[in-house]
Formats: structure tokens, C-alpha cells, sequence
């Protein structure tokens, strides 16, 4: 599949932002009817990235979908996530 791009914000477990404003882009992969979902996506807003597993990806266009931030190289605010469970539809 394409990649899907996309703008919004990472928002934490208990709901606090944790990056305000983000860029990205994700691909959909599926292998034997299982679907999963990896990207990336470069932070605007300034924060610094974070290791971080079970963050929610909001969306500007309302959807959502729970990521793990995998990877990251400072001082490059691009990380590299991947998805749990479904990709956001």
C-alpha cells in the first residue's frame, strides 16, 4: 500500500500531549490476511522524542491509532513508530 500521509499530535496513556504537533507518513502491510501498520513521522513542535509503547497518534482528521515509538537518532526529531492492532480507517 502507499504510504498514508498525515498530520497531528502524540497524546500519552493519562491523556497529557506529548508531541504537539506532528508530521508523518505510514504504510500498511498485510501477510496472510494479517494486517500491521510501521512509519514515521518528524516532530514540529520542538519536544524531544522518547522511547514510548502504547501512545495514541491523533489524527487532524478525528482518527486515531496506538503506536510504539521504536526508534529515534538524536538530535533528529524524526522517530520511527509502529502500530498496534488495526491501522487507523
Amino acid at each position: 500500500m502507499p504510504a498514508a500521509i498525515f498530520t497531528g499530535q502524540v497524546v500519552g496513556k493519562s491523556g497529557e500531549v506529548l508531541f504537539q504537533r506532528v508530521l508523518g507518513a505510514y504504510w500498511v502491510y498485510s501477510v496472510e490476511g494479517v494486517q500491521w501498520w510501521q512509519g514515521e513521522l518528524t516532530i514540529e513542535s520542538g519536544e524531544k522524542p522518547v522511547l514510548m509503547d502504547g501512545v495514541r497518534l491523533k489524527f487532524d482528521d478525528g482518527r486515531w491509532g496506538v503506536i510504539n515509538i521504536s526508534r529515534f537518532r538524536m538530535p533528529s526529531p524524526v522517530v520511527e513508530f509502529t502500530g498496534v492492532g488495526s491501522p487507523p480507517e
